[in-house]
């Protein structure tokens, strides 16, 4: 989803939700009990939000052992929401025993922002499974002027990432992707460039160690307008059928990438057999 010129990932919106409206309670509630609220929920949040990081972190530590620097880049959008939960719900409960004028106002403040979290997930999570389409039959072309239809790489699991070279966290992200594309045999990779012509394409790629296969360019930028995505980096995760499993915006790391592709076809993640 785009909000002017930022990106956000639904589960960031959803949580931001769900913290304005803690806040709201807490806020509220310091007024009418004349008790700090505020404080203790937000350091509540800040470690339960480490903790769910650390969750994925554990969770795809083959992904973060090679590059352990990577864990710290939380713009990957790698947390699991359960840990955070319990940890949240931990010290919240610490709090509350510590102080009982804290018990009712904390108690009511994070249970409404849980609440919101927990029905807005939900219905996301819904839509989103109602809202999966396949891949449209395309017609885009690669640097050489050749025309590629995206119903072609049918049959396997495909990655597909919108990017372009002005882009700095789709620099980034394209060496992970290129080292994935060479060790997964069984994963069509594929680069659909948004609307730059192929002399820039090429000359930024020609800077790179290693060039990558599957290059197209979407000259009219088909593939974003059909799915309404507003934004680059953003990577397709589509399953054997063709059918559109998974949609990640902003910028990739190895392990959210694997997360990615684990709703296409769990064999098929970076490592596995093909």
């Amino acid at each position: 989803m785009a909000i002017g010129p930022f990106l956000f990932q639904a589960p960031l919106l959803v949580l931001l939700a769900a913290v304005a409206v803690a806040m709201i309670a807490a806020g509220s509630m310091e007024k009418r009990r004349g008790v700090a609220v505020q404080t203790p929920l937000w350091i509540a949040l800040l470690i339960a939000l480490l903790v769910a990081r650390l969750g994925f972190v554990v969770r795809r530590w083959p992904d973060y052992a090679s590059q352990p620097w990577s864990i710290l880049n939380v713009r990957d959008g790698g947390f699991l929401a359960w840990p955070g939960v319990v940890a949240l719900l931990i010290v919240l409960g610490l709090f509350m025993a510590r102080r009982r004028a804290l018990r009712v106002p904390l108690a009511a403040a994070g249970g409404f922002g849980l609440a919101v979290w927990l029905v807005v997930t939900l219905a996301v999570t819904q839509l989103s499974a109602a809202m999966q389409r396949p891949l449209p039959d395309l017609t885009l072309h690669t640097l050489d002027g050749a025309s590629v239809s995206l119903k072609d790489f049918r049959g396997q699991p495909t990655v597909v990432n919108l990017w372009a070279t002005w882009c700095p966290p789709c620099r980034r992200e394209m060496p992970m992707l290129i080292d994935a594309q060479a060790r997964m045999p069984g994963t069509h990779v594929v680069f659909v460039d948004q609307a730059e012509s192929p002399a820039t394409v090429r000359a930024y790629l020609q800077q790179l160690p290693h060039a990558p296969r599957n290059v197209l360019i979407d000259d009219a930028q088909q593939l974003a307008k059909h799915f309404d995505l507003r934004g680059t980096p953003t990577t397709l995760f589509v399953d054997a059928d063709g059918i559109v499993r998974n949609i990640h915006v902003g910028e990739l790391s190895a392990a959210t990438l694997a997360e990615g592709l684990s709703h296409t076809a769990p064999s098929h993640v970076p490592g596995a057999s093909p």
